[in-house]
């Protein structure tokens, strides 16, 4: 019963990350793409990965299920942003 309770927050945490991770991609080329600035382009992308870092080596203390399921949230969420992206 424990492992199903972190699976599933591994999977709500693993789409959020996803989430996050696309809409400050998305950012971070409209700030490339529009002269922002350089720092702030920067740190907007160290903190894309250290996100995405953080969550999923949480994932691997707590076993290859949690870990799987946070690396499932995070891609149906980077597919989903996507779809959305080429949409607009």
């Amino acid at each position: 019963m424990i492992t199903a309770a972190w699976t599933l927050l591994f999977a709500v945490l693993g789409f959020a990350a996803g989430t996050l991770h696309v809409a400050s991609l998305a950012r971070n080329v409209r700030m490339l793409t529009d002269g922002g600035s350089a720092l702030s382009t920067v740190g907007l992308l160290v903190l894309r990965f250290v996100v995405s870092g953080l969550v999923l080596v949480s994932a691997v203390h707590y076993g290859p299920l949690p870990l799987l399921a946070a690396l499932g949230g995070w891609h149906l969420a980077r597919s989903r942003g996507l779809r959305a992206e080429r949409a607009s």
